[in-house]
């Protein structure tokens, strides 16, 4: 396990379990399948050139090429 930051609150199980029941309940935000994960394309494969570009160099404080 890798070494937490001081101060790093970890969830106890029930916690955890009341976090996880969130998760499965939300019908808009789903975990992904295995079936998922093989069908995903790269954002830059899928969004306009200039959109991609954008939203890259937004990401690293770049203006837009």
């Amino acid at each position: 396990m890798p070494t937490l930051k001081p101060g790093t609150i970890i969830p106890t199980p029930k916690e955890d379990a009341a976090i996880q029941r969130g998760i499965d309940a939300d019908p808009d935000n789903p975990e992904w399948t295995e079936e998922d994960f093989a069908k995903a394309r790269p954002a830059r494969d899928v969004l306009p050139p200039a959109l991609y570009a954008a939203l890259t160099a937004n990401a690293l404080h770049l203006p837009p090429r």
